[in-house]
């Protein structure tokens, strides 16, 4: 059971890396990211590192999978050119807050894919990606903190 609140939240401004496959070895690309933005001095503080999902797994074979890992940048910031630029659009979100292992994090999102808009009554937003923002790293001393936002259709 994961506790889910709904907010309104602004759009996201990500520059991102394509990843094609399996959700589960997205990892590498974000490491193609972090490697980016290292060697190009391209961090800024508080800047939270997202995976945009634009697939359900559960419709879609694993080998044909299509996310994206990236940087959410501001509205103003220049985006190298190694990157995509992707916006995603803002509104009513389902937010769920994962704390530990990314491991847990399949299972969550699947829950709030499948399970909890059944039980809230509510519709997702397909044409809007599942996003990860990960608000801690596994190392950080108080363990990994990620968000996980879910767009919802707005309600009649």
């Amino acid at each position: 059971m994961h506790d889910v609140t709904i907010s309104e939240l602004p759009p996201k401004r990500v520059a991102a890396l394509r990843h094609r496959g399996d959700y589960a070895e997205i990892g590498a690309t974000f490491e193609r990211v972090r490697r980016i933005f290292d060697a190009r001095g391209l961090w800024a503080p508080g800047q939270a590192m997202i995976a945009l999902y634009h697939d359900d797994p559960a419709g879609v074979p694993l080998s044909e999978l299509s996310g994206h890992a990236g940087v959410m940048v501001g509205a103003e910031a220049l985006i190298h050119e190694l990157f995509d630029t992707v916006v995603v659009k803002g509104g009513r979100h389902a937010v769920l807050r994962h704390e530990g292992s990314y491991q847990g994090l399949p299972g969550a999102c699947r829950y709030l894919r499948e399970t909890w808009p059944g039980e809230a009554g509510e519709t997702p937003d397909a044409d809007v990606p599942l996003q990860e923002i990960y608000l801690r790293p596994p190392e950080d001393p108080q363990g990994a903190l990620t968000e996980i936002h879910m767009a919802l259709k707005p309600q009649a």
